[in-house]
Parts: structure tokens; sequence; C-alpha cells
């Protein structure tokens, strides 16, 4: 049985200060607010919360946005812009509402947010003489690896895409590669859990703490926006991390799976763990 603790806050000051850096799920007819991270399941918790909410036929159905975008768009235009949402969240978090929070394997989470610059939309949107954040994320660790502008489709290797990490401040980075670990975990208690297992404890505190039942919404905690993914021996997946990723795919092609185990095999993943050390020693503390 799930027993969520309390928040605990201390210094309010802080934790007013830190609360907007990632803007947590709160609503008053949800028994705990939910914290998030970019590049961590935050399109599926967000459903979840909506759905607990009885919010989410009413965001499904806004007219902007296309997608499981369309629940981002919701999110901004409605779910946080109701009047008095940040004041309350203070105030609920101050009285000792639960917080929750799913922590991504932080190996896997920088792999994904590295296949995000690599993208195979990046093409067809300059194709189309548009902008994107990914287009010019992109241009922007080619100049700091290369140091002068380069052809947009030349290959990236993972490593590549580390050391530009490397050199970014964690506070100033895109929110999509900065770490999941946020000052305002330091000010409050937090119930933390792996996301690799979102589906099962959603279903979990639902049972326990007698919420709506989603085992009647099979794509309730189904995503879009991952790469699929095929096993294969470790000379694709080296191969891969070495050379970089093609970007004239479609998104449904397959690329290897690429674990934990290799990555810490290699020269990236001693990288990872630096960069990533709060996230890795939280994400290693958390049960199985």
């Amino acid at each position: 049985m799930i027993q969520l603790l309390p928040s605990q806050p201390g210094d309010m000051d802080e934790v007013k200060r830190h609360l907007g850096y990632r803007l947590p799920y709160h609503h008053p007819d949800v028994p705990f607010i939910a914290s998030w991270s970019h590049k961590a399941g935050c399109t599926v918790l967000l459903r979840w919360y909506l759905f607990q909410a009885h919010l989410l036929l009413e965001a499904s159905s806004y007219d902007k946005g296309r997608g499981q975008m369309r629940l981002h768009q919701y999110e901004r235009d409605v779910f946080k812009a109701r009047p008095g949402y940040r004041r309350d969240l203070l105030q609920a978090v101050a009285a000792g509402k639960p917080l929750i929070l799913f922590v991504r394997c932080p190996f896997a989470r920088a792999f994904s947010s590295y296949l995000q610059v690599n993208s195979p939309q990046i093409p067809r949107i300059e194709q189309r003489g548009q902008q994107s954040r990914m287009t010019r994320l992109r241009r922007e660790i080619q100049f700091f690896t290369h140091g002068r502008e380069m052809p947009l489709n030349t290959p990236m290797p993972f490593m590549d895409y580390l050391r530009w990490l490397q050199a970014q401040d964690p506070d100033g980075v895109n929110r999509h590669h900065a770490p999941q670990h946020s000052a305002l975990l330091d000010h409050c208690q937090v119930n933390f859990f792996r996301l690799k297992h979102l589906a099962d404890t959603a279903r979990a505190l639902e049972r326990d703490l007698g919420l709506r039942s989603s085992g009647n919404h099979p794509k309730m905690f189904k995503t879009k926006h991952a790469v699929p993914k095929f096993e294969s021996n470790s000379g694709a997946a080296e191969k891969l991390l070495d050379e970089g990723i093609t970007l004239q795919r479609t998104k449904r092609d397959p690329i290897p799976a690429i674990s934990r185990d290799l990555l810490q095999r290699r020269p990236e993943g001693a990288l990872i763990q630096e960069v990533f050390a709060k996230d890795v020693a939280l994400y290693d503390s958390i049960p199985e």
C-alpha cells in the first residue's frame, strides 16, 4: 500500500522562489501535487492528472494545439492560467499536501534528449524555411563542436552532444536538456517513484487513495513521443553512438536500443554521471 508523505516545506520563501521553474500540477480535487520534468513522462503524467481532476475530456477537446501537444496548450492556456493558481499551489504546499515526482533513468533521458536534436522533422522544417527550437539547438551544438557553421545534416555523435551539455549552465540550458533535480526538491519532502513504473504506480495510487480508475482507458499511459527501438547486438548500438544518427529517416524508423549498461562501459557514461550526478543519485535511491 502506498502512503504519501506530506510535503513538509522548509523555508517558504525558497519554495516560492523555486516553485515556478517547472510549475507543478495542482488541483483541489486531486489529493497530491505532481511535480514533473521535461523528457520524463510529463505528457502522460499530465493526461493522468487531468483525468483525476475530471478535466481530460475538456483538455482533449481544446481547440488549440495538435495531437498530444493539445494537452500542453490547455495546460498553459487554461489549467495553470486559472486565477490564483500559483497562490493556491503555494498554500497547498505550505499545508503539507503531498508532492510526487516520477524520475526517469538519467542515462535513458540523456539519450532521449539527444534524439530530440536529431529529429527527422528537422530537415522538413528547414525545407519549409521555418525555424524551431530543435533546429536552433542543433546548429548551436554543431558550432560548439566544429567552431563554424556546418550543414544541418552533418552527423552528430552522442559524445558531441554530451560535451556541449557539459559546458552549459544547468540553470540556463533549455529545460528538455536540464537535470530533473531542481532546487524545489531541496526545500520540500517529495514522494519519488521511477518513471518506468508510472502505470503501475498510478493504478496503485488510484486503489490506495480512492481515486478514479484508469483501468478502462488503455491509452492513458501511452505516448507518441517515443522513438521506436529494437534490441540488437552491441555493435549496432555502438556504431550509432560513435557515428551519430541520420536525419534522413522517418519518425517510425526504429533505432538500436541504448542501455544504461552499455553507456556505463563507454566514455559517454562517465560524462552523463558527471552532468547528471544529482539525478543519478536520486534515481538510484528510489526502491525498484
